[in-house]
């Protein structure tokens, strides 16, 4: 019926099993086949002037024949990297929730880690008691076509009924499982992969801001990550996360200073690929820094970035960069401070 044009001045003939005779004519003839098998059906358009032909392969099995059921496993987080409650699946698809979780040390302050991530399919069925599976591809990214056959989830990115994937940053990811069964049918199945990060960095020297001196410096440490929004490849962050723990006085007190003057006071700030500050923690009062389980101690602080900071009408995803600021002329032992980036 797709054939051009639709004017009434077409004719059709069929050749159903590709033996050069015309086995019925019209746009919508029914056909029925005696025995099972793999048969060539050719179409012949014709306007009375020209003809046009197009061939496509057929297969016919058995009203019993099996159906396979595509199923792409699943590793679900459920808990996190402080073994507290993990994200619950929204639907059948979210199939994979993985945590990278990493101690960093202080002099590494770029979050640049990857995770291995195995692919098991070893739960889909054949569809019969009689019937195998024969083949199992992977399209590791529905959204992009790799293949560049036009259609960007049918990609045989990978194969076999487990496959290791190798190197995947945080983010969300869509991928299709499809496999195949002995009697040449097939099943598939889309779904989804979630990568969260925390990184912590423990018991670290904060310098003190000296910039008053004239040669000196300001107290900052800088830390950088990446964070990803793309609505089209369906990689969303939901929100980056900072906790900062440091502790209320230190060693390094003014003698004969007053409460004020011997009080720390850490500031995060955050900022886009564009150094453009997107926030800051500096307005939040010093009794109000009691963020988590903190110890009188110790002043935490907590802050967050939402997804609708990071859309392009905002500011955007990116190479991002977040800073602790030391107004103090003392430098801070940091008891801790993590880096939190969640896709679920």
């Amino acid at each position: 019926t797709a054939s051009l044009p639709q004017d009434g001045t077409l004719t059709y003939r069929w050749d159903f099993n590709g033996d050069g005779s015309v086995d019925d004519t019209g746009r919508t003839p029914t056909w029925s086949y005696p025995v099972e098998g793999i048969y060539s059906v050719i179409l012949t358009v014709t306007d009375g002037n020209r003809d046009d032909q197009i061939t496509k392969q057929l297969t016919v099995l058995g009203a019993d024949a099996a159906v396979p059921t595509a199923d792409p496993g699943t590793t679900w987080a459920e808990s996190d990297c402080d073994n507290d409650d993990g994200a619950n699946p929204s639907n059948d698809n979210d199939r994979y929730l993985i945590y990278i979780c990493e101690d960093k040390d202080s002099t590494d302050n770029e979050v640049d880690a990857t995770t291995n991530i195995l692919l098991d399919s070893s739960a889909s069925t054949a569809g019969g008691e009689q019937a195998y599976l024969t083949q199992w591809s992977w399209d590791l990214d529905t959204k992009t076509d790799s293949d560049e056959d036009g259609i960007a989830d049918n990609d045989d990115d990978a194969s076999g009924e487990t496959f290791e994937w190798t190197g995947i940053a945080p983010g969300e990811y869509e991928l299709l499982l499809r496999v195949f069964n002995d009697e040449g049918f097939n099943d598939s199945m889309k779904f989804k992969v979630y990568v969260n990060y925390v990184g912590i960095w423990k018991d670290f020297n904060q310098p003190a801001n000296t910039s008053a001196t004239g040669n000196g410096q300001p107290g900052e440490t800088w830390f950088e990550y990446t964070v990803v929004y793309d609505d089209e490849a369906g990689n969303t962050i939901v929100r980056a996360e900072f906790w900062l723990t440091y502790p209320i006085q230190d060693s390094d007190w003014v003698v004969g200073g007053g409460s004020e003057q011997n009080r720390n006071k850490l500031d995060i700030y955050i900022f886009n690929e564009s150094d453009d500050e997107v926030w800051n923690t500096s307005a939040i009062p010093l009794e109000q820094r009691t963020a988590g389980e903190c110890s009188e101690d110790n002043d935490c602080l907590q802050t967050s970035i939402s997804r609708s900071q990071m859309r392009d009408d905002r500011y955007n995803d990116g190479e991002w960069t977040v800073k602790i600021h030391n107004d103090r002329y003392t430098d801070v032992q940091v008891v801790e401070f993590r880096i939190l980036l969640t896709y679920k």
